[in-house]
């Protein structure tokens, strides 16, 4: 071996045995070459990231790894931490103040920002749009635009939590849960299928819960057994189901005989199948309206007439004020498949005879 590589050798041996010189050492590890002996590697204590180690081209890298190293706590957030003023309200509905330390989080304003776009049923494209973004702004200053994108990701990650959170609570009930259906068809000619869950939790406080909102290919009862099916297992309640509710087509009927064979029941489903008490009263009273419904559909046809056209409305509005009615609504359509808004309508339409 040269002298030349004798001395480069002492030399190394000589800064490795010297005390740590820079602070950059106490967020890294030492990992010494099992074959040479010579540290030629170091391990961030924070990410576990290993870096080439060179004495000679000393700790630039290792700076460099600290100021981008995510898991460092010191990186996570370097804004100033602010006093601000929160309010609470306790069970009386009472606001109350408490001051405490603040410091900006843009992942928690996005995490809201996802759940008032839940809430309020808003477009995702609203966060593009240069208002909403110089409203933000003006709030703080601190916050980074996003696009329609980014939020409908967040979205899905917010439903993705907490639907772990639903299963996670479902799966740890020491009641059942009891379930209704609900099937319809939208504008766009696609059928759709709703399973709700209702269950009692510990404090004998009761809670629904839209468990899924799914599309079904068809109306037959087998289809719509299945669909059921696999949204319980997906879930995991196939042993907590009590019972459930369905309105009284035939092929629900032979959906939930398809179900009684795939579901752990009490009593072997003895009361598993529930008929839908609201579906059954509509469907008494509307074979009583059939004794009037020629009257009732006179009166439907008025009140379309009246609405048809802004025209129609002000002259109907005159009507009104020459016969002196007090009251101060409007007249009302029914929806044929709920008996109380016929009721309603037919309650109003009365009130407007005279006007008629």
């Amino acid at each position: 071996m040269s002298s030349k590589n004798i001395d480069i050798e002492e030399n190394i041996s000589n800064v490795c045995a010297q005390p740590k010189q820079s602070n950059v050492w106490q967020h890294f590890e030492k990992i010494v070459n099992e074959t040479t002996g010579i540290v030629d590697r170091t391990k961030c204590l924070y990410c576990a990231k290993m870096l080439v180690f060179n004495v000679m081209n000393g700790t630039s890298s290792m700076h460099k790894h600290l100021s981008s190293c995510e898991k460092r706590l010191s990186n996570v957030d370097k804004s100033q931490t602010l006093i601000s003023t929160f309010k609470t309200t306790n069970k009386e509905r009472a606001e109350s103040s408490t001051i405490s330390t603040w410091r900006f989080n843009q992942e928690v304003s996005r995490q809201l920002l996802a759940e008032m776009i839940i809430i309020m049923e808003e477009h995702f494209r609203m966060v593009e749009q240069p208002p909403f973004r110089r409203f933000l702004s003006s709030l703080q200053p601190l916050w980074s635009d996003i696009s329609r994108n980014t939020l409908a990701r967040d979205v899905v990650k917010r439903f993705d939590s907490e639907k772990v959170l639903l299963k996670s609570k479902l799966h740890s009930l020491k009641s059942r849960i009891a379930l209704t259906i609900d099937i319809w068809t939208s504008i766009q000619n696609i059928s759709y299928l709703c399973l709700t869950g209702h269950y009692i939790d510990d404090n004998w406080v009761i809670h629904k819960r839209i468990l899924n909102f799914v599309p079904i290919s068809s109306h037959k009862g087998r289809e719509i057994g299945k669909v059921v099916e696999k949204c319980i297992f997906n879930w995991g309640i196939e042993d907590k189901v009590s019972t459930i509710t369905v309105d009284n087509a035939i092929a629900n009927d032979v959906a939930i005989a398809y179900l009684r064979g795939k579901l752990a029941l009490l009593l072997d489903g003895e009361f598993f199948h529930i008929r839908c008490t609201a579906h059954i009263m509509n469907l008494i009273v509307n074979d009583g309206f059939s004794e009037t419904k020629d009257c009732i559909s006179r009166i439907r046809n008025s009140i379309k007439y009246v609405r048809s056209s802004p025209t129609r409305a002000e002259t109907f509005q005159r009507c009104v004020k020459e016969e002196r009615i007090a009251y101060k609504g409007g007249v009302c359509l029914d929806v044929a498949t709920r008996w109380n808004s016929t009721y309603l309508m037919l309650d109003v339409a009365l009130k407007f005879r005279k006007a008629f």
